[in-house]
């Protein structure tokens, strides 16, 4: 069995480690977003300008 007042505790810091993860987690996919988005139009732009140098 556990003690109520470790019980108590245990949640309180779950709660607030819970808390820290999902901002982390979404900062990530903020991130990862961000990346999806920008990196295709990169990649094109390269592509883009290097065909431009050969012709």
């Amino acid at each position: 069995m556990i003690p109520e007042a470790l019980l108590a505790w245990t949640m309180k810091v779950t709660d607030e480690y819970a808390a820290w993860f999902r901002t982390l987690l979404k900062e990530d996919l903020d991130r990862n977003r961000w990346y999806k988005e920008n990196i295709p139009l990169a990649i094109q732009l390269y592509l883009d300008y290097t065909s431009d140098e050969e012709e």
